[in-house]
């Protein structure tokens, strides 16, 4: 039975989810497809939805990890500095690297995710937990 806690459920999300990394490094969006996914990945369509509803769903649960990476780094750098808030100029830049060092991801995240504005700002959406 496949459940989130089964081991081999778990593996084969990793492996899509790298599948569509390597698969950015291309450099073509046209060839982010479920079925090149899939054949990178050595997994078959229905093990991708399994996971995950189509691209946008994948992008969009590949993008929380980075942000939930990111937001683990500043708990981290605020509980050894006495929980002191960080400073949203430094968070901005921290974000600012991350785009950076995963460029050619956020170029499709932003392909298949609008812009949304936060009803409370930018730190709704990055710094409180959801």
């Amino acid at each position: 039975m496949n459940t989130k806690n089964n081991q081999r459920f778990q593996d084969s999300e990793k492996k899509i989810q790298a599948a569509l990394i390597d698969l950015l490094k291309s450099g073509d969006t046209k060839e982010i497809t479920v079925h090149n996914i899939c054949r990178s990945a050595e997994v078959n369509r229905t093990t991708f939805y399994a996971h995950f509803s189509d691209i946008r769903d994948l992008t969009e649960k590949c993008e929380r990890q980075l942000r939930e990476s990111l937001k683990a780094k500043f708990r981290e750098t605020s509980s050894e500095e006495g929980n002191l808030p960080v400073p949203i100029e430094v968070f901005q830049m921290e974000f600012l690297q991350l785009v950076k060092e995963h460029i050619d991801f956020y170029r499709l995240y932003f392909l298949y995710h609008s812009i949304e504005t936060a009803p409370n700002g930018p730190s709704q959406v990055w710094l409180v937990d959801s």
